[in-house]
């Protein structure tokens, strides 16, 4: 076991350094909560554990229920049953939504980098919002253990989790699938999984010291091996106790692939004849062991931790995952503050009160910026489709044209998802439509494309495929009245295949402009922003026709 690990981190210590974690986690996201909505900071309910807690889980499930598109008015019901009776009524939950919603799409995420390097990235939201659901979770069984609850004459006694997993259902809105699939139940947690990795790692230890872990030739080989791939800093903070986990997981990476490397070198230059003595066999017990305390990491510690946990973890063993979040990570820092004003930022669209009367229905405003965007398109370019992103969300905007494709807006992905045809050899442009046979099929034909020649545009398609879905919203303009109306928006999902075939084309060129490394990304995308601004509706048009993809394997 890494020194450091031995010495200082008990469990007792690796279950503190932990908890440290979460609690900057949490208390960085209550402060953003009150920035973005002081109201709703004052209704967080007393009676679920830490109110600190309880603000940053709001948070972080309102921000990924923004960017899964979910309704305004759903989110606002969700958010009543966090808050209980007292919480006022839909059309105030509702606002408080909405100041959240607007305040996360108008970040800057540069200065927001500052709480606790807390980033409101679209593609790691999900991950965040369940991990402090399943941090909560664990805290709260341990609290309401014991506890007793009466409900009429019946007095019955609810141990932790089934507890838990009442107020999860009732409270947090979670179905049977999440409780299932989320891992929110009983069972040994990291604390203890640490403590069952240091005995083995004393085990290990011991016979390794009989091995060529005590080479001092070897020692310093394994110790450049761990340099190497912990050299990353991790984000949210300074998580310790993943980046003391990661070494032992890299260590046990290190040791095997040293042991194997030498084992082949050896092979090669005696020209396949034994090697003498014992060698081969310390060699080969060297190498069972790095892989044995690799796998043990997983079983015992990794496998036990929450959604971010795991996937900072996972995403350190490849280094091309990690120029991806390192690529990703430049970009939203560099070229996407949002738009600055929370006012601007659209929440609603029109079909959402279309059974309302007319005199009841909410004016849904067009921001001007969104506006333009769709009028320079049609005007300069004949375009309708235009990709762009708010924060780091995807978003599609596409002008309508005539009553029949309002009607094909509107029953877009009723039946149905939504049929891509697209080259999956450069899918950087693509049509999107209704599904083969649903109504409206030859009406409604969206082309939308990336530059794939531009480093923003790589970029934009990178988030996309990462996040896996976009925004699409629907605008209308009446051309009687010049006035724009946001017809509808939703959510469409991106194939898997052309996720793959998007994020290897983003990658690939990526590495091409920076010859592999990430740092130097904000200097390529600063140099191409003022011809990026002065020409961003051609940077997004593009001349799409059907005959373009005729070939049966390119449709989805």
């Amino acid at each position: 076991m890494h020194e450091d690990a031995r010495d200082d981190w008990t469990p007792e210590g690796f279950a503190e350094r932990r908890a440290l974690w979460f609690d900057g986690i949490a208390h960085s996201l209550e402060v953003a909560l009150q920035h973005f909505s002081p109201p709703l900071v004052e209704l967080i309910p007393h009676d679920l554990g830490d109110r600190t807690l309880i603000s940053a889980t709001v948070l972080a499930r309102l921000a990924a229920a923004d960017v899964a598109c979910a309704q305004l008015s759903q989110a606002a019901m969700d958010l009543q049953r966090v808050l209980g009776p007292h919480s006022g009524t839909l059309s105030k939950r509702m606002g408080l939504v909405e100041d959240v919603w607007r305040g996360i799409r108008a970040l800057d995420h540069a200065a927001l980098a500052e709480l606790h390097d807390i980033r409101f990235f679209a593609w790691e939201l999900p991950d965040l919002s369940l991990t402090l659901l399943q941090h909560w979770a664990s805290l709260r069984a341990a609290e309401l253990a014991g506890r007793f609850t009466r409900r009429g004459q019946a007095v019955r006694v609810e141990t932790g989790w089934p507890a838990v997993h009442r107020e999860l259902r009732e409270r947090w809105a979670c179905d049977s699938d999440l409780l299932w699939s989320g891992g929110f139940g009983p069972g040994p947690g990291p604390f203890e999984g640490w403590r069952a990795l240091m005995d083995f790692a004393r085990d290990a230890d011991d016979r390794a010291a009989a091995l060529f872990l005590t080479d001092q030739v070897t020692n310093s080989a394994v110790r450049g091996v761990l340099e190497n791939m912990t050299a990353r800093p991790f984000p949210y903070g300074d998580p310790d106790h993943l980046r003391v986990l990661w070494e032992q997981y890299a260590l046990g990476h290190a040791v095997s692939s040293l042991a194997e490397a030498s084992l082949s070198l050896a092979d090669a230059d005696s020209g396949g004849s034994p090697l003498p003595g014992g060698l081969r066999a310390a060699l080969s017990r060297g190498a069972e062991l790095g892989r044995t305390y690799q796998a043990f990491t997983v079983e015992t510690v990794i496998s036990r931790l929450t959604a971010v946990e795991r996937a900072l973890i996972d995403r350190r063993g490849t280094p091309e995952l990690l120029r991806e979040d390192s690529y990703l990570e430049q970009w939203a820092l560099t070229v996407t503050p949002g738009t600055g004003d929370p006012g601007a930022v659209p929440v609603d669209s029109e079909h959402l009160y279309a059974l309302l009367p007319p005199a009841q229905r909410p004016e849904i405003h067009v921001p001007d910026w969104m506006e333009a965007d769709v009028a320079g398109l049609r005007e300069v370019y004949g375009k309708r489709g235009h990709t762009g992103v708010l924060g780091t969300q995807s978003w599609w905007l596409y002008g309508l044209d005539g009553p029949e494709e309002v009607e094909a807006a509107l029953d877009f992905q009723s039946a149905a998802g939504a049929e891509f045809k697209v080259d999956l050899e450069d899918p950087s442009t693509f049509l999107v439509g209704p599904a083969r046979g649903q109504r409206y099929q030859d009406v409604l034909q969206m082309g939308f494309g990336y530059d794939n020649e531009d480093a923003d545009g790589l970029c934009r398609m990178l988030a996309l495929a990462r996040t896996g879905h976009a925004r699409l919203v629907f605008l209308e303009r009446d051309p009687a009245t010049g006035r724009t109306r946001m017809v509808r928006t939703t959510a469409v999902e991106i194939p898997g295949p052309l996720r793959q075939a998007m994020r290897a084309c983003a990658m690939a060129e990526l590495d091409a402009m920076t010859e592999g490394d990430p740092g130097t990304l904000p200097t390529l995308l600063g140099s191409a922003g003022a011809a990026v601004a002065e020409s961003e509706g051609e940077q997004h048009a593009w001349d799409l026709d059907s005959g373009l993809f005729a070939r049966g394997d390119t449709l989805f």
